[in-house]
């Protein structure tokens, strides 16, 4: 009995020394599986369309164009840090606010990283769009960004808006939205020199004519003498919602266009830019003391290096601004009224 004791004696030992070592080692097991699911948690994690998410957050990063804004697909129930890069140059009067009507959300957008964050509690595809509702785009919202299909990619066309009630793309006439894109040459503020218009003087008046239609402004640079009183016409060949009224920087005013002659009436005194009253097609001026005898390629070379200040986008100092950035004219109306 004594023998069988002490065996027994020593089993149980051994039992009690193997459940301390089994316990162990499913804690130091527990703890590292532990360890590893925070690194996963807290990890960077990138989706197939371009969004990461870090620390519990969804970064989107899109670049500005200057007439068009960049779809986005974010996962629901995720909090968004939306960064629309600018660079200089892509701002306007058109794109330089971004209003998202589903989040109630509005941002002045400026040359940089400009930051917008929500948090999508439902899927769908939702419009935001510029402040003039001009340039549109979406935010699809869906359960899982992980294995996207062409069907969950955003639709540029049209919004999923509820009772918003704002308008999308589809309510914009197609003439206005593609007026932008046809008008290439002024991109980024430019003032084509390509042609140039030179006044004619004639019983004492000058002319000069400008024709206005998708493709912007023709010619974009006119030459006029100094002094003379001096008659533009800007001829509306095709008229749409961004190039239907031109602003005259020095003189803080504008004028509505129709189809057919336009005209407007001064005696120039000093160069000036003129422009669409978005800032998206610009214009120029030059006086000279003759027209008659002038550098035409000193005129040209000059023009290419102004920034244009003309328009509610315009980046100069020229007229009275108004809070956002429009010029204010003698009656106390906005240019883009």
């Amino acid at each position: 009995m004594n023998g069988i004791g002490r065996i027994t004696k020593k089993i149980i030992k051994a039992s009690a020394v193997l459940v301390i070592a089994l316990v162990i080692i499913m804690m130091v097991r527990g703890f590292n599986f532990s360890a590893f699911m925070g690194s996963i948690a807290n990890a960077s994690t990138d989706n197939p369309d371009g969004t990461k998410i870090e620390n519990g957050i969804q970064l989107v990063t899109t670049k500005l164009e200057s007439g068009r804004y960049a779809p986005i697909t974010v996962r629901k129930g995720i909090p968004v840090k939306w960064n629309i890069r600018v660079e200089a140059g892509e701002l306007n009067g058109c794109n330089n606010s971004v209003t998202i009507p589903e989040y109630r959300l509005q941002k002045k957008l400026s040359v940089g990283d400009n930051i917008i964050e929500f948090t999508p509690e439902k899927e769908g595809n939702f419009v935001y769009t510029c402040w003039m509702g001009m340039i549109s785009s979406n935010i699809k919202v869906v359960s899982d960004t992980s294995n996207l299909s062409a069907e969950d990619l955003p639709d540029t066309s049209a919004g999923d808006n509820g009772s918003n009630g704002q308008a999308g793309a589809a309510a914009i006439p197609v003439d206005s939205r593609t007026a932008g894109s046809k008008a290439a040459k002024f991109h980024n503020g430019s003032i084509p020199t390509d042609e140039v218009a030179v006044g004619t003087i004639v019983d004492g008046t000058q002319t000069v004519t400008i024709n206005v239609n998708d493709y912007g402004i023709s010619p974009a640079v006119a030459v006029v003498q100094k002094g003379v009183e001096t008659v533009v016409n800007f001829n509306g060949e095709k008229i749409n919602s961004c190039n239907n009224r031109i602003i005259l920087s020095n003189y803080g005013a504008g004028i509505d266009l129709t189809e057919g002659e336009n005209k407007i009436e001064f005696v120039p005194e000093e160069d000036f830019s003129f422009g669409c009253w978005m800032g998206m097609i610009n214009g120029y001026i030059k006086v000279v003391d003759d027209i008659n005898n002038f550098d035409l390629d000193s005129v040209k070379k000059e023009v290419e290096n102004i920034d244009p200040a003309s328009g509610y986008g315009g980046n100069g100092e020229d007229g009275e601004k108004d809070e956002n950035g429009g010029i204010v004219e003698e009656d106390g109306s906005c240019c883009g009224d």
